[in-house]
Order: C-alpha cells, then structure tokens, then sequence
C-alpha cells in the first residue's frame, strides 16, 4: 500500500475538496498488487530463514544467561567459601558491627540499619 502506483490510484479516487475521503464503494475498487506465486514463495523462504536465526539467537542468549548466572554464582559461592585474608566471621548477635533496630510491629524486616565499627 505504499508503492508508487498504488497512492496514485488512491489519489485519483479519493473525493472531496476541503477533506479528502475514499468512500467504502471507490475503496473496493482499487487494484492491490500482489507479488507472483515464486516471489512470495522467495519471500517466504527469507521468513523462514530469518526466524530459525532468531530462534537459534534466542536459544544461545538464554544459555548465555544462565551460564552467567552459575558463573556469578560459582564466584560468589568461592568468594564466601575460602578464608580472604584479613576477613572475620562473626555471627551478627555476637558483633559490634551492625545494630538492627525494628521499628514496624508485623513486618518480617526491619526498618532501620545502623552500620558502625
């Protein structure tokens, strides 16, 4: 509908003056041009091509995702497994590094966090 020849017939059906209209009647008159059987077959086949490559794209983004994540996930669980120099374990009751005051009764987090060494 945004060929050359067909806005040329649509300019030449359309009435009015002050506001162009295509009237349901000249409407089934305009001539839409399709493609012959082998170029939308051709057509097709691009489709075709171009779907499976989105498919196959899709499929190894996912996989790259999730082999992202278990990569974070390996490095996060070795980071916190092996002893780092200079680090401490403490149990959060047992240190003075971290106070948490509750302030909201029937809320399972509290609402205030006070950092400190």
């Amino acid at each position: 509908m945004n060929s050359r020849e067909f806005k040329e017939q649509e300019r030449q059906i359309i009435g009015g003056t002050a506001i162009p209209t295509l009237s349901q009647a000249n409407l089934g008159n305009l001539k839409i041009p399709i493609p012959s059987l082998p170029e939308q077959q051709r057509i097709v086949a691009l489709l075709d091509e171009a779907f499976a490559a989105i498919g196959k794209a899709k499929i190894n983004a996912e996989q790259n995702l999730k082999n992202a994540k278990q990569l974070f996930e390996s490095y996060l669980q070795g980071v916190f497994e092996n002893n780092v120099e200079g680090w401490e374990e403490r149990r959060l009751g047992e240190s003075d590094l971290i106070e948490i005051v509750d302030g909201d009764r029937g809320k399972n987090y509290p609402t205030q966090k006070r950092f400190y060494r």
